[in-house]
């Protein structure tokens, strides 16, 4: 049973709005598990929950200084998905290359 036969037109149609990521139109927290748990917060005002690929990407944003504001919402999913996608890829290459490192240097 989903949660569209357990309410009225009115209360899904809440529930949609109040589970829908107002950065990117994602479920929050994300698409498997909408309205199940919380989002994160968003970190341009500390209060706003947006779905949880949305929080990854502002945490990648400030650490990167490209915080987007909430003037320049919604950003569309595909753009957060891509940036979140290339900088796990980032972090998996830079890993490697470190434990790389680690290994060949106790080796000699």
């Amino acid at each position: 049973m989903t949660e569209r036969n357990l309410m009225t037109p009115a209360a899904y149609d809440r529930w949609v709005k109040q589970t829908t990521c107002p950065r990117c139109g994602d479920p929050i927290p994300n698409a498997a598990y909408r309205g199940q748990y919380k989002g994160a917060v968003s970190r341009t005002d500390d209060m706003t929950e947006v779905c949880s690929a949305c929080g990854v990407d502002e945490a990648l944003g400030l650490i990167r200084d490209r915080l987007v504001s909430q003037d320049h919402w919604p950003i569309g999913a595909a753009a957060v998905i891509r940036r979140v996608s290339e900088a796990t890829a980032k972090y998996n290459a830079d890993s490697e290359g470190y434990h790389r490192a680690i290994v060949e240097s106790e080796d000699r």
